[in-house]
């Protein structure tokens, strides 16, 4: 496939790319898009293993316009242009033939040299004024994605008026600002090239978690099937999965673990929780705070899900759930966005504890990366998730292999590899 014909692919959401008139207008953000996508041709032309190809449509591709004046078209264009102006900052020369690095663009958001590019949602929508102020470092700006759009947490306030952050210890959440029909960061969120890609992600991993519970030799009927969501947030594509199974396995109990310190998308998690549960059990859905242990437990008659607080690299304390009641590990450890958030040099220690919680010779691991074939200076600069290292396919696969290696460095990886949507997110799983 040229660079031209990958340019031609729709992004599956119902509606083709922009006009070619918008791209012609900033010149900097289609010469990135182009070597991105040279690039990416190269690379895969270049991998020595195999790499399966997989394809979603986007969840919301059908649903009714997402504002009473904000088209799709025009949400491109704001992309190409703040895309433009960050690269810009960052003086990016196409003719050089180099791509700006990432670590170069999430210095100068840190340093605030790109503020103000991309305030136009910001400035326009009260949701997102308070996503990006009082709900900093916090995944909630992608809560809309998952599940309605309806509503989200707003943490309670010190008397200063200032919002705890979310390694802060006074930070309560307590009630849901709802999200009005002509706020302008419902057509954002819903438009926006990268949200398309994570709700894909998403339906991707929810029907990876499912067919792995389909196989009725391993698990009969009456088994006890346990998921891991590492980092998982409001854990929306696991909490699918799990609702499925609850009618596709009506005989199988499901028990999810969602591990995050994030007491925001916690609190989203357990509403979302309760809710779609009470939509399927024939059972009156029982929730349980442990506030000493800092678990929200939500429960059926044949599904538990449980949100534990915890800080996701204190291994100790994630075996110790895995080995709990004699289970023997996790039928499913997914980390699925977690490891593009650690060095080089750290990533495998996240593959390396995922695998340690998986059960022996079922256990399988799953998890998916940014690539740096995503618009990066819009993730960094605009969006600011600053501490996202966008990685190369090879590089994805090769932390996993140095990850399974710390734990048995006789053992060959017996993994599997997808490229979902062409250009977007390596999965990669693993089997125990």
């Amino acid at each position: 496939m040229t660079a031209e014909s990958i340019r031609d692919v729709p992004y599956n959401d119902g509606q083709s790319t922009p006009d070619i008139d918008i791209i012609q207008q900033y010149p900097l953000a289609d010469a990135f898009s182009r070597m991105r996508e040279e690039a990416y041709i190269n690379e895969v032309a270049s991998m020595d293993i195999d790499v399966a190809r997989v394809a979603h449509e986007d969840s919301k591709a059908s649903l009714p316009p997402a504002h009473p004046f904000i088209t799709r078209d025009m949400v491109m264009d704001k992309v190409y242009q703040t895309t433009s102006q960050v690269l810009e900052v960052v003086r990016f020369d196409p003719s050089t033939g180099i791509l700006p690095e990432s670590i170069a663009i999430r210095a100068l958001s840190k340093e605030g040299k790109l503020d103000g590019i991309g305030d136009v949602f910001t400035e326009a929508s009260e949701i997102a004024r308070l996503w990006h102020k009082q709900t900093a470092y916090s995944p909630l700006a992608l809560a809309p994605q998952y599940n309605g759009e309806d509503v989200l947490p707003i943490p309670r306030l010190r008397e200063d008026g200032s919002a705890p952050q979310a390694h802060e210890a006074d930070r309560v959440f307590g009630e849901f600002l709802s999200v009005a029909i002509d706020d302008p960061a419902r057509a954002a969120w819903r438009y926006h090239p990268d949200t398309i890609e994570l709700r894909k992600r998403g339906t991707h991993l929810q029907t990876k978690i499912i067919e792995h519970f389909t196989d009725t030799d391993t698990y009969p009927d009456g088994s006890r099937v346990r998921i891991a969501a590492i980092a998982g947030g409001a854990a929306w594509p696991d909490m699918q999965a799990v609702a499925a199974l609850g009618q596709f396995r009506p005989d199988i109990k499901v028990e999810l673990d969602v591990f995050d310190w994030d007491k925001a998308a916690i609190f989203l998690g357990v509403h979302n929780a309760t809710d779609l549960l009470e939509g399927i059990a024939d059972t009156k859905v029982e929730v349980v705070e442990d506030k000493e242990q800092q678990i929200t437990t939500v429960s059926t008659a044949n599904t538990r899900v449980r949100f534990i607080n915890a800080d996701i690299t204190n291994q100790n304390k994630l075996l110790a759930h895995a080995d709990e009641d004699d289970a023997k590990g996790y039928d499913i450890v997914e980390a699925v966005g977690l490891v593009e958030y650690f060095k080089q040099e750290h990533a495998p220690f996240v593959i390396a504890n995922m695998d340690a919680l998986l059960k022996e010779k079922v256990g399988l691991g799953i998890v998916a990366n940014m690539t740096e074939y995503h618009d990066h200076p819009q993730i960094l600069g605009v969006i600011g998730w600053r501490l996202l290292r966008p990685r190369s396919l090879s590089n994805i696969a090769r932390i996993v292999d140095e990850g399974i290696w710390l734990n048995d460095p006789n053992r060959v990886p017996d993994k599997k590899l997808e490229i979902l949507d062409e250009k977007s997110y390596l999965y990669t799983t693993w089997r125990k």
